[in-house]
Order: structure tokens, then sequence, then C-alpha cells
């Protein structure tokens, strides 16, 4: 049985909820959702039930809580004792700019809540892998590899889809395939300004269809195309975790919906002073929380049982 599991499925029937059973054991609420879901389903019982704003066990869970919680007290008590002083030092971190201005800036903020003692230095790149400063400790990188040997955590994947301002598509129609694309303007990274530019789309059957177009704008940086995009210029190809917020705005409209534009493997790198507490404690919780928000497919919503019906 892992005791991890069975340290939050206890501290969450003390706390009387996720929320509570989630500070007590100083990790994120998700953490620890999937934790207690794991748990009942090694043990092939369901351990807790909603009771009015919070929860309760049921008779399984009563009985191995009955029946644990004095062992993972004294571990509390062992734990406590053998980590009272805080992990301290600092941590150099490499991130692409699509990352670290989206999803890494809210984990960032949340993990520095949680560990007053560590400081943290970003570097953030405009390349996709981060891996070749030669000052970090740790490396985000987006679809390529770092350069020398080292070892790799896959985090999760991210797509990129195309968007427009719905003024624009109002006003010169929305295309219905690839094709009918090159009529719009569009804006675009990667290319020289006047030089002709291209996509690669995939539709729903995995088939790639080939877009050779002359951009309307070419810029380098990520948030000069979506001002530009939101304000009616051009189609814009961007990470969909970007767009989501201005999505549910309605400032931006998927653009040919059943297409990818792009899609790339995030992984982590621990470059150099592997062994230190500091960044041995960055990559393990930043890494673990990219990889659920990833997983969530960019704060679709619930993505398990476990979490849309235990409340917090």
């Amino acid at each position: 049985m892992d005791l991890n599991a069975l340290r939050a499925f206890v501290l969450v029937v003390d706390g009387g909820g996720i929320t509570e059973g989630a500070r007590r054991a100083g990790l994120p609420k998700s953490t620890v959702s999937r934790q207690v879901r794991d748990l009942e389903a090694k043990l092939g019982e369901r351990l807790l039930e909603r009771r009015g704003r919070g929860l309760t066990a049921t008779g399984a869970g009563r009985r191995l809580y009955e029946s644990s919680r004095g062992p993972v007290g004294a571990l509390e008590v062992l734990r406590h004792d053998a980590f009272a002083a805080p992990v301290a030092g600092r941590v150099r971190v490499a991130a692409p700019v699509m990352l670290a201005r989206g999803l890494l800036q809210d984990l960032l903020a949340d993990f520095l809540g949680r560990h007053a003692a560590i400081d943290v230095e970003i570097d953030i790149l405009d390349r996709f892998s981060a891996a070749a400063t030669s000052a970090a400790d740790i490396a985000f990188c987006v679809g390529i590899t770092p350069g020398e040997q080292k070892p790799l955590r896959s985090l999760g994947f991210v797509e990129a889809r195309l968007y427009a301002s719905p003024t624009l598509l109002a006003a010169q129609g929305s295309p219905g395939r690839p094709a009918e694309l090159t009529r719009l303007p569009i804006l675009t990274q990667g290319c020289a300004p006047g030089a002709k530019a291209g996509w690669t789309l995939t539709d729903a059957h995995s088939v790639s269809h080939q877009l050779v177009f002359t951009p309307r704008l070419v810029a380098a940086d990520p948030d000069l195309l979506l001002a530009a995009a939101l304000a009616g210029h051009g189609v814009c190809r961007m990470a969909t975790f970007l767009a989501e917020p201005h999505l549910r705005t309605g400032r931006l409209a998927p653009v040919l919906e059943g297409y990818t534009a792009e899609r790339h493997e995030v992984t982590l790198a621990v470059l150099r002073r592997s062994r230190d507490a500091a960044v041995q404690c960055f990559a393990t919780e930043v890494a673990e929380l990219l990889t659920e928000r990833l997983r969530s497919r960019q704060f679709a919503g619930p993505k398990d049982g476990l979490r849309s019906e235990l409340p917090a």
C-alpha cells in the first residue's frame, strides 16, 4: 500500500475535506485527490462520500481510518522532526516564453508561497528548448531535447491551433477547409517579412495538410501576435492554453476547429546540482503540478471522477 496515499486519506478524514487535508499535507489539492482515488482503486472500496459541504468516511473508510491513524500520526511526528528546517537555497530555471508566460507563472507563484526559504531565478527564452543556457539548474523544453545527454522527465503535451477575432471572421467569413485559409490575413512567426511561410495542419484522421502563404505580420514575440489577432488583424497560431482565456470572453474564436497546427512534448531536464535539496524540491513539485495542468487539457475542467465528486 502506498504510504503517501494512506497519509493523504487520513488527513482528508481528519480535516473533513480535500482542501483542509491538502493544507495539512502541504500538497496541492489535485495531488491529494489523486492519491485518495488511487488508494480506493487499489483496495477496490469507496472510502469517502459526500456529507453536506464536506466529506466523511464510508464504512470501509472508517475501518481503514481507525486502523491507520495511529501509525500515520507516528509517521507525521517523525516527518516533522526530520524536516523541521525548511528546504533553502537558490534554483536557476530556464523556460521557453510560451510556458513561462502561460502555464508556469501561476505554478511559480504557488511554489514561492509554499517555500519561503527557496529563491528562484528564471531565464525566459524565445527558443523552444531552454536547455542550452549554461547557468540553469533546471530547464523546461517544448518539443526539442537538450543538446547534451540529460535524463528527461516527460510532463505531457501542448497543442497549438488557429484562432482569430470573431469580428474578422464575421467580415471575411470563416474557412471551412485549409485551402480557404489563405484568403484571410495570417499572423505568424519564423520567416522573413515578405517571404512565404508554411503551416502543417493535421485533421481528426491524422491526415496532414500543407499550407503555404504570405503572412500579413511576422513577429518573434507571441504577445505581439496575440495582440494583433485580438485587434482583428489576422489568423494566429497559438498554444491552446494561451488562447483559452480569450475564448471564454469571446475575444477569440477557433478557426478550422477540427485541425491541430502543432503538438509538442513538454519535458523537464535537471542539468546540474541534481542532489541539491532546493533543486530537487522545485523539480518534483512543479513537474507534478505542470503534469496535472497538461493532463487536464489546459483547464478544460474536472478530468476524473474524484475531483468532480469530492467537494473541496
